[in-house]
């Protein structure tokens, strides 16, 4: 992808497609995202009771819908088949809000943790292509979805803070996100 950055470009954009398709889906069945979002930041050790409790205030003032949700979409559940991509590792799926689901794969795309050990140079290509590769895939969702761009940032506190603990992310990175949209 070094040498041909269009097919960066080609990947975020079917990603996103992936995700929009999925997102069409009403479910009945699977786990609350709500619920799993509540829990998560009440078990969030790196934040104090009165954050949790802002979170989680925000949290319940969100829509509940009943859409299919990955929950763990990034690029590593998208392969390549015959008959097109596929998502795999439906092991966190739930019924939510398209939305938090696009929170929690922007989240990833932009925070995740590298393999310890990566070369500085190979860590500054690799962040550079992830913030090309997010920028394209939030693009493309929205063109495809019927959501506004603006409505992503109503879910992000509430996303950020059930992130705590999960050992994908980075908790400092987290903890400074977190404190961008609170001042509790």
């Amino acid at each position: 992808m070094n040498a041909k950055p269009w097919n960066l470009i080609k990947v975020a954009k079917l990603f996103a497609e992936q995700h929009a398709l999925m997102h069409e889906c009403i479910v009945v069945g699977l786990p609350s995202q709500i619920q799993h979002l509540e829990e998560n930041i009440l078990s969030a050790q790196a934040l104090s009771t009165r954050q949790k409790e802002y979170a989680i205030n925000i949290l319940r003032r969100l829509s509940a819908e009943k859409r299919l949700c990955h929950g763990d979409f990034h690029p590593y559940n998208v392969i390549m088949s015959s008959h097109g991509p596929k998502t795999i590792d439906w092991s966190t799926a739930l019924q939510g809000h398209p939305l938090a689901d696009v929170a929690r794969t922007s989240l990833i795309l932009q925070l995740g943790v590298l393999l310890p050990g990566t070369p500085v140079i190979a860590q500054v290509k690799a962040n550079i292509a992830r913030r090309f590769f997010h920028d394209v895939y939030i693009k493309r969702y929205f063109e495809l979805s019927q959501f506004d761009q603006r409505e992503l940032a109503a879910w992000k506190l509430p996303i950020i803070a059930g992130e705590f603990g999960n050992g994908i992310l980075e908790e400092d990175a987290l903890l400074g996100l977190f404190l961008q949209y609170t001042d509790v």
